[in-house]
């Protein structure tokens, strides 16, 4: 254990990978001498030891029991990197969860954010926590995307939060309303009573909260297909990050969103490549009634970005166009040895059937 107050981080790091490769056995064997390290005085070795512990994930849960009296330790530095072994570790680390929930109260921000993630990635276990993430909800807006997703990540006892979110979305606070949006949009089909004020937040003049609003749809999937309408009407706003992102909802929708085919044909030439490989996205999650764009989807196989090239052929592919064919040229195309367009045009390794003939 010497080798963490190696002043060569690689040498460091050289330590942690061998442990992780050993696992469980050899972390548990060196417990005794890891944990005093993680109150080094300085603060590389402190972090070479947690990175020890968070590398090796769930295999470190032996050092559990030595890691939460950590997490009151007086300085800001160490609870922060504790927290973050802990989530790493994640459900086996689930006795840690009421001492976590206690830092969400902490005085400095980014040790709230770590023990946030870390609850999070506990999941169920660590239910205690929802009702004060749901309050924290109205605190530090630059943490709150952090904390909704932490919430949204909780199972069955986020669910149970659903009324508490659900006036949350009519916030003054924009902040509010999205973090609010995110919580319910991993929560899917279950948070289908938000979908009247998720329908008005769509309006909303501020992006964070229309984009939230489109998340939380977009993951309820056919529930969220009265949005649709409303939904086409942004999908010729100026700012192009709302017309990707609308393209994408429409996309998770899915077959009940058909409606808006014909209306995101024109955004397979948008200026923007996010634009064009969203749209393309999305036809290709509308099932059989988007089988009539596929004459305009062929020309984005010879798109300059790789991204769109590859979302058209996964679209085209789900669509039903020669799908064997849309496999093997996705495995042939990959940037940056060889670009879809150059093969089209060279007949390199495509296969005897003309890719762009209908």
């Amino acid at each position: 254990m010497t080798n963490l107050k190696n002043p060569i981080l690689s040498e460091r790091d050289d330590l942690a990978e061998v442990l992780q490769k050993l696992g469980e056995p050899a972390v548990k064997e060196a417990m005794p001498l890891l944990i005093p390290l993680l109150k080094d005085p300085d603060p590389y070795v402190r972090a070479s030891a947690a990175n020890v512990l968070s590398r090796m994930g769930v295999a470190a849960k032996g050092a559990v029991p030595y890691l939460i009296p950590l997490l009151k330790d007086p300085n800001a530095d160490i609870r922060q990197e504790i927290a973050e072994v802990l989530g790493f570790i994640g459900k086996p680390a689930k006795a840690a969860a009421p001492e976590l929930i206690l830092l969400l109260k902490d005085s400095e921000p980014f040790v709230r954010n770590s023990a946030a993630i870390a609850l999070g990635r506990m999941g169920e276990p660590a239910k205690e926590a929802v009702s004060l993430l749901v309050l924290l909800l109205k605190d530090a807006p630059d943490l709150l995307d952090i904390k909704a997703n932490a919430l949204g990540q909780m199972g069955d006892a986020a669910k149970a939060a659903i009324p508490q979110l659900l006036p949350l979305l009519k916030d003054p606070n924009p902040y509010v309303r999205s973090g609010a949006a995110i919580a319910l949009s991993h929560m899917g089909e279950s948070a289908k009573a938000a979908i009247p004020q998720l329908l008005i937040n769509l309006r909303d003049p501020n992006s964070f909260v229309n984009r939230g609003a489109q998340l939380a749809l977009g993951q309820m999937g056919e529930a969220a297909k009265e949005a649709v309408p409303q939904l086409i009407s942004f999908l010729q706003d100026p700012n192009a990050e709302i017309r990707s992102h609308t393209a994408f909802t429409l996309g998770k929708i899915g077959n009940s969103a058909n409606a808006a085919a014909p209306h995101l044909i024109p955004l397979l030439k948008d200026s923007d490549q996010y634009v064009r490989r969203d749209a393309a996205f999305a036809l290709g999650e509308m099932g059989s009634a988007a089988t009539v764009t596929i004459p305009h989807l062929i020309p984005l196989l010879k798109d300059p970005n790789f991204s769109v090239r590859e979302i058209t052929t996964y679209a085209l592919e789900k669509l039903g166009y020669r799908s064997e064919i849309m496999r093997q040229l996705r495995k042939m195309d990959r940037p940056p040895f060889f670009s879809t367009k150059v093969r089209l045009r060279s007949g390199e390794d495509i296969p005897p059937t003309k890719l762009c003939d209908r």
